[in-house]
């Protein structure tokens, strides 16, 4: 019964998020209806193979790591040093990659929902290309899920119910995952625009990457989801 209280809730918070935020941004958009459908370049939409689109995607992903090595490393060797820290005080290996984890995640999405509360308009504009949603639900939907996001990355920090948020997290994975997945299928040309929308056509590589990475943290998100421990992070055990 809990559990029910807290996942509406947070969706219920959300949707006033999203609806406050559209009242008060400069960039505002109509409640119902859609953007227009962009125009895709040609060279966006070759049907090469879709293995030869998943090794693109482990391209992007090995650029990125390779164009912010010395970021990534330092942050690796700041996380391996607190980790055997905590474990020196006694506390658990499975609560500490837990807390991690939960920061992560919410720093992730954090990042992700900034620009699309900041301009909900270009938001807008990129959840019209995927071409998945009713015209008249795009404004809707593109209101509410960053705001969503949002909720549910402080919900990670600054709550208890590890489980409860796990599963809004895991939900927006598959939302994620269906819509990458179906864009790929059917060769629409357009990228992923999880962090930025300078253009909603570009290449495949990303969206690719895009898809690998949200089915990878899907399983350690599922996992919490069943099996996490309720606690605020700031509790030692």
């Amino acid at each position: 019964m809990m559990s029910s209280r807290v996942l509406i809730s947070a969706l219920m918070v959300s949707l006033l998020l999203g609806a406050a935020n559209n009242v008060v941004n400069p960039h505002r958009i109509a409640w119902i209806g859609s953007p227009s459908l962009l125009k895709v370049n040609p060279l966006d939409v070759i049907e090469e193979p879709h293995a030869k689109g998943f090794e693109k995607g482990l391209k992007f992903a090995r650029r990125g790591v390779e164009h912010n090595l010395t970021p990534i490393v330092i942050g690796l060797a700041a996380v391996v040093v607190l980790t055997l820290a905590w474990l020196f005080t006694g506390s658990a290996l499975f609560g500490i990659l837990q807390t991690w984890f939960r920061l992560g995640m919410a720093a992730l999405f954090i990042a992700a929902c900034w620009y699309k509360l900041a301009n909900p308009q270009q938001f807008a504009t990129a959840v019209a290309q995927y071409r998945m949603l009713p015209a008249p639900l795009v404004d809707l939907f593109a209101l509410w899920l960053p705001a969503l996001e949002l909720v549910v990355a402080l919900g990670l920090v600054f709550t208890r119910w590890t489980r409860e948020f796990s599963a809004l997290l895991a939900l927006l994975w598959v939302m994620f995952i269906v819509a990458l997945g179906e864009g790929l299928l059917r060769r629409l040309g357009i990228t992923c625009g999880c962090f930025n929308i300078a253009e909603a056509y570009g290449s495949t590589g990303e969206t690719w990457f895009a898809l690998q990475r949200d089915v990878v943290l899907l399983v350690p998100t599922l996992f919490l989801a069943a099996f996490g421990r309720q606690r605020y992070l700031w509790q030692r055990r």
